[in-house]
């Protein structure tokens, strides 16, 4: 089940349990749909690349609304758990030289451009984009 299909799922059961959230995750859902359209020529399949991508964007706004704010805010951090939880586990600094150097011995090309789109095609969403370039740079120097 992809990310998308699975906040769906959850946003119908928000509705049937009446929790109150069923408003948070149609924003989602609608953010994740339009995002589909702009994208991808006449496809609007969200892919989980996709719908990671309009989660990073939505949890980088609620942790600036959060901290404009001064104070905590219940509403706020619960926005954040929700869509924590649906955002793949990202690969650290260490797993990322790893499979760089594993790109690499298995045959990509050793440049930073043949790097960089191994990393987008295999790992999408699951990587720091500014911390990959840094190890290709390394890595390619």
């Amino acid at each position: 089940m992809t990310i998308y299909e699975t906040i769906r799922k959850d946003f119908v059961q928000s509705r049937i349990n009446k929790d109150g959230w069923s408003a948070f995750y149609a924003v989602l859902i609608g953010e994740m749909d339009n995002e589909a359209s702009r994208s991808g020529g006449g496809d609007r399949t969200v892919t989980d690349e996709i719908a990671t991508k309009v989660l990073k964007k939505t949890l980088k706004g609620l942790h600036e609304t959060l901290k404009a704010q001064h104070y905590s805010n219940a509403q706020t951090s619960a926005e954040i758990a929700i869509v924590e939880k649906y955002l793949p586990q990202q690969i650290t600094e260490d797993q990322l030289r790893t499979i760089v150097h594993g790109a690499i011995t298995s045959g990509v090309a050793c440049d930073m451009k043949s790097l960089m789109a191994y990393l987008k095609e295999h790992y999408a969403g699951r990587y720091d984009g500014k911390m990959a370039s840094a190890i290709v740079k390394e890595v390619v120097a």
